[in-house]
Order: structure tokens, then sequence, then C-alpha cells
């Protein structure tokens, strides 16, 4: 009972931290749709850059949207170099780019600065970069970024040593995502399950997760979406289970009250800083109150300016504003007031 009470107690107040001046829960929604040049054909990955800059990853360039200007990025000498499929941006503002055929590019000041390919590894008709994994522990001195393809293969390139390589794999199918994780660690999400590996070890699948679709980091926590073995949707917190050490962390599922569909196939989750969750999925954005574990979904039937059935990506700009697209060329801006 003492245990459970402290894991309460801890969930509690690691949620609480996530918005300290208020718990406000009235709040108005406002959705504007954005406007997108017609050559941006299709939205891969959101990324928010210093609270202000909207970078957009596309199968057609990079596009970069700032004070309401979008601007686009194009290799006219390389067209294939820009084909994006999935973005990171480093503590330096370095823009890390997967691109459709197999590249690692490094992206600064308008250009791309490096170029790393991996097709030598790969097939033609299964060389999409699917994921990257930049360290940001501050602790750690892991100087390599760690990317996965579509093909369930595991690729590094050390920015230090300027070397690229392939690592094992314990996947051959779809890896949804890739992500270090505490302690040098490792996690891997895939069409196959959730597995870790430590420093040095070998993978291990973890059965909390019998499908992972990706783990995503807010305020030094990491969270978790994907299904259990009955196939129904799951959403999890990492944390220390006894709070003080750091030296037990384990998963905690939440329940998920009032979904529409037990079913229903989670995307991204990104969060404001008042102790919500926003989840994107195939039935709409899903807010997530992490104190009651309430669920309001917002969609095209509930709300007639959020023109989306399925909302696929998401990035919070701040406290108050978070974009949100369609698996299409959809963008639409969320402004939250209380």
């Amino acid at each position: 009972m003492a245990q459970k009470r402290s894991i309460i107690i801890y969930l509690f107040i690691a949620f609480f931290n996530l918005q300290p001046s208020t718990l406000a829960f009235a709040q108005k929604i406002t959705f504007v749709k954005k406007e997108l040049p017609a050559e941006l054909k299709t939205i891969n990955v959101l990324r928010v850059e210093n609270s202000k800059t909207l970078w957009i990853a596309s199968g057609n360039g990079l596009f970069k949207l700032e004070n309401s200007n979008i601007q686009r990025f194009w290799d006219v000498r390389s067209r294939k170099k820009l084909y994006v499929n999935t973005l990171e941006i480093d503590q330096f503002g370095n823009k890390w780019l997967g691109t459709y055929s197999g590249e690692l590019l490094k992206f600064r000041n308008g250009k791309i600065s490096t170029s790393v390919d991996f097709s030598e590894y790969l097939d033609a008709d299964n060389s999409i970069v699917t994921s990257i994994a930049l360290n940001d522990n501050n602790r750690d001195t892991v100087s390599k970024i760690l990317l996965t393809t579509s093909d369930g293969q595991i690729f590094y390139y050390d920015t230090l040593t300027l070397e690229k390589g392939k690592l094992d794999s314990p996947v051959k199918d779809m890896v949804y995502s890739i992500n270090y994780g505490y302690d040098k660690t490792i996690w891997l999400c895939t069409s196959e399950g959730f597995y870790t590996k430590k420093a040095g070890n070998q993978w291990k699948q973890k059965q909390d997760l019998f499908l992972s679709y990706g783990i995503f980091k807010s305020h030094n926590k990491y969270w978790a979406l994907g299904r259990d073995q009955s196939k129904k949707a799951v959403f999890m917190l990492y944390y220390d289970r006894d709070g003080t050490t750091g030296q037990r962390y384990v998963w905690k599922k939440f329940q998920l009250k009032n979904i529409p569909d037990k079913y229903i196939r989670l995307y991204e989750v990104g969060f404001t800083s008042d102790s919500y969750a926003w989840i994107t999925s195939d039935s709409g954005l899903i807010r997530y109150n992490s104190l009651s574990g309430n669920v309001k979904v917002y969609n095209q039937k509930k709300n007639k300016d959020f023109k989306i059935k399925t909302t696929r990506h998401i990035a919070v700009q701040d406290k108050n504003t978070m974009w949100i697209s369609s698996p299409g060329r959809s963008l639409f801006k969320l402004t939250i007031k209380y």
C-alpha cells in the first residue's frame, strides 16, 4: 500500500510540474488553417525551433514557416537530396534530415553542409530513413546519430570521427522510431514490438508494448504510444519508481477514459505546459487530462473550423500554441486561451 501511495504522489507531482502556475481546465481553442504553397504536397514531420520557427519535412523539400512567411529549400542540383521524410534539430541549431533515398543530411544556414549516404546497405525499395535519434542528454558524451530505415535496419554516424556504420537490429520489418534514453540506453519502436539496448548488451524485447509507435520526450520525461497484447491503444510514462535514486525506472500505463475507440491508432504526442497531453490519432486530436484521465476529442465532426478527420503530426510552439497536420498537407495552428 505504501509503495502504491508513493507512486500516486510521484505521478501527481510529475504532472503538476508541467505547469506550476495554473491547472485551469476551462480552455477556449481556436483553429486557423494555414495556407501552404502548392509545391508542398505532403507533410512528413513538424518541428519547432526556439519557440518561433516551424520546420516542415516534406517529400517536396524542406520548408520553414516564420512570422507567417513560408520559405522552401530545394537542392536544384540533386533534387532527391531534399525528399525529406524525417527531421531532428540538435542543440546547435543544425537540422538533420533523413531522406527517401537512404541519406542523412546536415542542413545549416540554408544549405546542406554534410551528406552521409547509406544506400550501399539498402535496396531501392527500402531506402526510406524513418527516424533519427540525437543524444541530447548532457550527462552523456555519445556523439553518434542513430537512424533507422523502412526495412528494419539501424545505422549510425559519428559527428566527431565522421565514421558511419551499421548496428545489429532485432527486427526485419518497419521501425517507427529510435531514441536515446537514460544512461545511454537505446529504445527501438517497431511493428514487431518494443526493444531496449544498454551499452555493451544485446537487444531485449519489453512486453509492456506489444507494438510501439514512438517514444516522446517532454520535461525530461519519456512517454510512449503503442498497443498492448490485445491490440488496444496504450499511453505510458517512463518514471522513477522510488522517486529518489533514479535506479529503478518502470513504465506506467495510463487509462484513456472515454476514448472513442479502444483500438484507435495513436501517432504522436505533445505537451503544453498545463498538464495536458495532446495526441494525434485517426479519430482526430485527443486532449488527455493527465490528472483526471479524461479525454476530449477535436475533429471535423465536432469542430467546424478544424477540417481534419485524421491528425498525424504535432509540434508544440509554446504553452498556448500548437501546430497540427493531417497525413496529407493540411496544417492548422491551434491557439489556447484561458
